[in-house]
């Protein structure tokens, strides 16, 4: 199965094709507030390094958030686009979730954190043991004007 996948969720856009879990690709740029102006030819690049075309894609997947409301609307109505246009299913992904498949874990917890901006962040804790991951508490808010 090969998977076309965005995160649109901080000033950071990614884009990246996996097949059979296996990476093939993938473009990481700062886009800034500029992801509908970079999205697009984006897919197209990465589409050509790897040889294939929007044909070639079985399921789309995207970042949900928390983030950056601007960046999450462009992907996710992007590729909602994409998904309608060719018939192909789509899944959304918490960016916190992806986060934490990042590195492997075992027997810890771990807590990703993203700057939502104005002293305030987004947050989630999971727990690893035996190479399973558990959900203690997933995008929480809070404001955090001591830590600057």
């Amino acid at each position: 199965m090969i998977v076309l996948s965005a995160d649109t969720s901080t000033d950071v856009n990614t884009v990246a094709i996996l097949s059979d879990n296996k990476l093939l690709g993938e473009i990481s740029i700062n886009a800034g507030k500029r992801h509908s102006e970079r999205l697009v030819p984006l897919i197209d690049t990465l589409l050509t390094e790897v040889q294939l075309s929007i044909e070639d894609i079985h399921l789309l997947a995207i970042s949900v958030g928390p983030g950056s409301f601007t960046g999450l609307r462009v992907g996710l109505s992007t590729w909602k686009g994409i998904a309608l246009a060719k018939g192909l299913p789509l899944v959304g992904v918490s960016s916190l979730d992806a986060m934490t498949r990042l590195a492997p874990f075992d027997n810890t917890i771990v807590c990703p954190i993203l700057d939502a901006r104005m002293k305030e962040i987004f947050a989630g804790i999971y727990s690893f043991e035996e190479n399973q991951r558990k959900t203690i508490c997933e995008n929480f808010f809070r404001e955090c004007s001591g830590l600057y």
